[in-house]
């Protein structure tokens, strides 16, 4: 909810965590009857994410950017209203290991972008079974990203879901 931007994380072990290991983004929210972090007010930039160890996570091992890309409904001011998240512009996550996550390991979703994943090594993902939450990298709505070279293995879902919008 701080509208973090031009964030690097690297060299850092994340392990044991009951939830997700990072999480980078702004969900919108109402403040005083006023609506916040929303696509017409806040673009996170440049999210650099490389050289880290992470493991033993809850959930996700990285979770970049809203998976509700297509937006939501949120209560604000006695009224429901439908909200877009914040779009990514700039996402790298590279030369990373992830080992032993509850869900997927790697999710980048509104990365609209310039958006790049690669060079990670993922083992043994998705060890929770929750359906919709299995894969080695999720790229997921609204995203727009090159992802190569990466080691999947050992994973219980798909190695890699593509939901974006392609490019």
């Amino acid at each position: 909810t701080n509208f973090s931007s031009k964030v690097e994380i690297e060299g850092v072990e994340i392990a044991n965590t009951a939830i997700s290991g990072i999480v980078a983004k702004s969900d919108p929210y109402c403040e005083n009857g006023v609506i916040k972090a929303t696509r017409d007010d806040f673009t996170q930039h440049d999210i650099i994410i490389h050289d880290n160890y992470i493991h033993d996570t809850g959930d996700e091992g990285m979770y970049i950017g809203s998976a509700k890309y297509t937006g939501f409904t949120l209560e604000c001011g006695g009224q429901t209203h439908t909200v877009l998240p914040h779009v990514n512009e700039g996402v790298e996550v590279y030369n990373n290991i992830l080992e032993r996550t509850g869900w997927d390991a790697i999710q980048v979703s509104s990365a609209v972008t310039d958006c790049n994943i690669y060079d990670n090594r993922i083992s043994y993902d998705s060890h929770d079974g929750l359906e919709s939450q299995m894969s080695g990298i999720l790229i997921g709505g609204g995203s727009s990203c090159d992802c190569y070279n990466n080691i999947i293995a050992d994973g219980k879902g798909d190695g890699i879901e593509a939901l974006g919008k392609g490019n």
